[in-house]
């Protein structure tokens, strides 16, 4: 297979968490494939333009983004300006829209679309973590075993300022209350009873709250006193402490994908298998828990026991 020298990769979009478990990939193949040419194609807005531009710089050498429901026969050529490329990943599922990219002039085409149908190549085995696919379709796009490897942070002023907040000498436990739905998220009584039962074991509870979720903080405030609130001035931040916990908790957010991107060993919270089986962090030790597990509908309803034995299991 020759090397491939550009490639388009189409996704529809991207928000911090989809983000932060994509990067990983995009600087394997680019430490793989230094002179390749990555052109990024996504649906509505990617995080690579705005919090995650700093990392996606360097590895992403032009990023289009179009309005949804733009792409049309003509419409991937008129944006490419009718370029040809050696190698189109297409990471999403729709037959229609794949017709679509695979109108765009190529040599190879890469699609899990209609079970790899319209693909030029399909793997033995299809992978569940989103993460696993990409590495699975960027093996088959270069034949290259693509090896994933740490994230690197844009400046180490964020790793100095991570060991001023969270300095040395205790074990911080982190918690991510929040996420972008209602029924995406934990009792947060059962988050303030997790933290009061690491302080008793003489752990300190760092809370990680986003933008939204200011206003829980009086309520934490209130019932943990000694309680960490980091200033979440960038996910780069977030990241940075996440290399300083010992462990986190969180529901599934952009906030615990962050945390677990910088290695933090974690307890997942899911609303139901088939997005656990996607989104699974990767963590280096990861307990994930939905509301199947335990047989009941929702994720508040996930007992707050199972929860403190699983964080218990990634402290051994």
């Amino acid at each position: 297979m020759k090397t491939p020298e550009t490639m388009l990769i189409y996704t529809e979009g991207e928000m911090i968490g989809d983000g932060i478990i994509i990067l990983p990939f995009i600087a394997a193949l680019k430490k793989a494939l230094p002179d390749l040419h990555l052109t990024w194609l996504c649906e509505r807005n990617s995080v690579y333009t705005g919090a995650l531009s700093e990392l996606a710089e360097p590895l992403i050498d032009e990023i289009i983004e179009l309005a949804p429901e733009t792409l049309t026969w003509s419409g991937g050529r008129a944006v490419t300006n009718n370029r040809k490329f050696d190698v189109i990943i297409d990471t999403q599922r729709r037959v229609k829209r794949t017709l679509c990219l695979k109108h765009i002039p190529h040599r190879r085409f890469i699609s899990s679309s209609a079970y790899y149908f319209l693909s030029s190549a399909r793997p033995h085995r299809r992978q569940k973590r989103l993460i696993d696919n990409m590495f699975t379709w960027g093996r088959l796009a270069t034949g290259i075993y693509l090896e994933p490897g740490p994230i690197i942070l844009p400046d180490e002023k964020w790793d100095k300022e991570a060991t001023v907040l969270l300095p040395p000498g205790r074990e911080y436990i982190g918690f991510v209350p929040g996420a972008g739905q209602a029924h995406k998220k934990w009792k947060l009584e059962n988050f303030i009873a997790l933290a009061q039962h690491c302080m008793n074991k003489r752990r300190a509870p760092v809370f990680f709250l986003g933008p939204m979720e200011t206003e829980l903080k009086d309520r934490l405030e209130g019932e943990l006193p000694k309680v960490i609130f980091p200033d979440l001035k960038s996910p780069y931040l977030t990241i940075a402490l996440g290399r300083r916990l010992k462990a986190a908790v969180g529901n599934d957010s952009g906030g615990g994908h962050l945390l677990a991107a910088g290695g933090a060993p974690m307890v997942t919270l899911f609303r139901g298998n088939g997005v656990r089986r996607k989104f699974l962090p990767t963590a280096p030790h990861v307990e994930a828990l939905t509301p199947e597990d335990f047989n009941v509908s929702s994720m508040e309803q996930i007992p707050q026991d199972a929860v403190t034995k699983a964080l218990e299991k990634i402290l051994c």
